[in-house]
């Protein structure tokens, strides 16, 4: 049975709309802290975040309870989730350009001593 903080959460992120359903099978939560991928798998959902990795055998995550009181109704819809995407995208998109920024000078510094 889960807690009474794991089951509001729950709800929470059902009120916000949050859940994506891909597949009767599969759903994508949009938490607080991340996107977590839940999954079903021999009749037992499953989820990625930390408690669903480590914890789960102590009872299921907020996000797998949310998947499973999932709606139609609460369910995300696609211009919120589109933007959420977007913005994770261009966070990456703008690491990895700081990362070769980064790269390209540590480089020009080692031939100009060489």
């Amino acid at each position: 049975m889960a807690s009474h903080f794991v089951s509001s959460k729950a709800q929470r992120l059902n009120q916000g709309n949050r859940v994506v359903m891909l597949s009767t099978f599969r759903a994508m939560v949009i938490g607080d802290s991340g996107t977590y991928d839940v999954q079903q798998f021999g009749g037992r959902w499953r989820c990625n975040c930390k408690w669903g990795v480590t914890c789960a055998h102590r009872g299921p995550c907020s996000h797998v309870l949310a998947v499973q009181a999932a709606t139609p109704e609460n369910q995300a819809a696609v211009a919120p989730l589109a933007a959420v995407l977007n913005a994770g995208l261009a966070k990456m998109q703008a690491d990895a350009q700081a990362r070769l920024a980064a790269d390209k000078a540590e480089l020009e510094a080692l031939f100009k001593i060489a």
